[in-house]
């Protein structure tokens, strides 16, 4: 694996990197103060995975991954921080990070483990993520699926409906909708143009302004 190191503080940053250097399958090709450079230095050597401090001078980690999902797509990113705030790790899973580890709880093994998961492509099979962590986030998207539930209820939207709904809010092609939900795209526009009146809009691009009161 091809790895860069994107951290402000240099003692933790020269001690991953001599960390890292002692796994056969790991090389070291960016460590990086800042995230200034990214472009220039990821043309000069592709990385297979970055891993990227939140708190940088110039370039926060969000917008050094935001940066790096952009332009280099194929670079798994995992935000590698002391930071253990929900917030934070659920607006790096928005940006497109694969993974959130801290930095004074995870060791070498972990992040090292963290990383083959993701460069063998099973980032779909887990989100690495420090396990003190791991409660929160379940408890999140739990809660927020109920809230999510219990809006929809109100409108007296169908089991159906419901769940079309939440596809197009994804941004889920109709070809894609009606794949996942086993029914034709003309029985996919009837369900769409039965829950348009329900919930007051007139178009897709309204349904996230629904959510989002």
């Amino acid at each position: 694996m091809l790895i860069a190191i994107i951290e402000d503080d240099s003692n933790y940053r020269d001690c991953l990197e001599k960390g890292l250097s002692t796994f056969p399958d790991c090389t070291v090709v960016h460590s990086l103060s800042n995230a200034l450079n990214i472009t220039n230095n990821f043309y000069k050597q592709l990385p297979d995975i970055a891993l990227v401090d939140i708190n940088m001078p110039g370039l926060n980690g969000f917008d050094a991954i935001t940066e790096i999902s952009e332009k280099f797509p194929t670079v798994n990113c995992i935000m590698l921080t002391i930071n253990n705030d929900l917030d934070m790790v659920i607006k790096s899973m928005e940006i497109g990070a694969k993974g959130y580890l801290l930095k004074n709880k995870d060791n070498i093994v972990k992040i090292v483990d963290s990383m083959r998961m993701l460069h063998n492509g099973n980032y779909n099979e887990e989100f690495p993520l420090n396990g003190s962590l791991a409660n929160k986030v379940l408890n999140h998207f739990v809660n927020q699926e109920k809230n999510t539930n219990d809006k929809l209820d109100e409108f007296k939207l169908t089991t159906r409906q419901k769940e079309v709904l939440k596809l197009l809010h994804l941004g889920k092609s109709y070809k894609q909708i009606a794949i996942d939900c086993n029914i034709s795209i003309d029985t996919l526009n009837s369900h769409i143009r039965a829950i348009y009146p329900k919930l007051s809009i007139k178009s897709r691009g309204e349904i996230s302004k629904f959510f989002n009161n």
